[in-house]
């Protein structure tokens, strides 16, 4: 039926009804007042707010807002009302409870037929669950761009393993055959017929047989501690450690080793220096370092150990008058891609692995190492440990 056999006042009443019944708040303001106060509200708005409408009426909506309403928001509104134009905004407005919800506000003004502004309507929709579904959607795209994160990280991890894996493989399939064949050749001489050698041929057997199973030794060794480091097994326990017994000992260990070719093998630097590390780990990196600095030295050259402080770290370097290492080289030192070897200056042999070993046991216990060498100038080995435990790997 046409709205026009409606009474006007019944017209009327239908649409205030209609307006009050829907669910979404809406309010009518009046700007000709002071503060621009609210002078209609729907019970859609009590429901959301929590405000009976005569809390609400003679107020400025402004009521709504608290600790993390959104100024840039208020300020659109602000803005737009100034302007007299329409604006939608999405911020946190609290309820009377003091519970905060997601608005979303419409507010379009009203004119009259001359064109002038008389009041606004400002429309609220409570998006709170939209809004926590929204930031739910967020969170688990974050989790899931962490997680293929590490996805990516394990599967380089997992590929540097395999190359280490390889590597691995290769040093124990062809740097164990030759001394072994070695080790079988003399032995296979010993059990034959001796009367053919002199007494000094056969002493030189036994030298070479024992300086081949030293080698063999110190590989499988070296094998053995890389594997448990990069399976996890070498535990890591630093504590506050004392440089100079490990020094001592590592001295006393190689000292027959040094003697052999009549090296000067020595130590000199402050007893009360420590550090903060696994007494373990620094064992083996200077038992390698120092095995490295006779291999390469000649006979009756020098090797000394050497510790001093660098800021928060200390640094220990084993300095010797070896061959000293090339340009091309230094670069290779250090890689379990590349590992270089080269033969002593009493035909030592080796893998270049040792240097792997203490790389990665230094950088464990939150160091550094490098080099410093020149061709027969000598090398200088170093590496640094924390001097407390603020400078351990968990702490940076």
């Amino acid at each position: 039926m046409p709205n026009s056999q409606y009474p006007l006042d019944e017209r009327l009443r239908l649409r205030e009804h209609a307006i009050h019944s829907i669910s979404e708040g809406i309010t009518i303001s009046n700007p000709a007042l002071p503060d621009n106060p609210i002078v209609y509200a729907n019970s859609g708005f009590e429901k959301i707010t929590g405000y009976s409408i005569p809390e609400i009426l003679g107020h400025n909506c402004r009521f709504l807002q608290g600790t993390d309403t959104d100024p840039a928001a208020v300020q659109t509104i602000r803005e737009s009302l100034q302007r007299e134009e329409s604006c939608t905004v999405e911020l946190i407005n609290y309820r009377k409870n003091g519970t905060p919800f997601w608005n979303y506000l419409s507010i379009s003004p009203v004119l009259n037929n001359d064109g002038q502004l008389t009041h606004f309507v400002g429309i609220q929709y409570d998006i709170t669950q939209r809004k926590l579904l929204e930031q739910e959607l967020i969170q688990r795209a974050d989790e899931l761009e962490t997680l293929n994160e590490r996805l990516q990280q394990s599967e380089s991890e997992l590929t540097v393993l395999n190359a280490n894996k390889d590597k691995f493989f290769s040093i124990i399939s062809h740097d164990l055959k030759s001394p072994f064949h070695s080790l079988m050749g003399f032995s296979e001489i010993l059990s034959g017929d001796l009367n053919s050698f002199s007494r000094e041929e056969i002493q030189d057997f036994g030298k070479h047989i024992h300086t081949t199973t030293q080698q063999l030794f110190n590989l499988l060794d070296n094998l053995l501690q890389w594997s448990r480091l990069q399976t996890g097994k070498l535990e890591y326990r630093p504590t506050r450690i004392e440089l100079f017994p490990i020094v001592s000992n590592t001295i006393a260990l190689l000292q027959g080793n040094a003697l052999r070719k009549q090296i000067q093998l020595n130590c000199d630097f402050d007893s009360t220096l420590t550090a903060y590390a696994d007494g373990t780990m620094v064992q083996l990196i200077l038992q390698n370092l120092v095995s490295n600095s006779i291999k390469f030295t000649p006979f009756e050259g020098k090797i000394h150990i050497f510790a001093e402080l660098q800021d928060d770290f200390v640094e220990l370097s084993v300095g010797d008058s070896g061959v000293g290492i090339d340009k091309e080289t230094l670069p290779k030192l250090f890689k379990i891609e590349e590992p270089c070897s080269t033969v002593g200056t009493n035909n030592e042999t080796g893998t270049g692995l040792g240097l792997v070993l203490c790389k990665e046991l230094v950088e464990k216990n939150g160091g550094t190492i490098g080099v410093d060498s020149e061709p027969n100038k000598g090398s200088r080995f170093w590496f640094t440990l924390p001097r407390s435990i603020h400078q351990q790997p968990f702490y940076q």
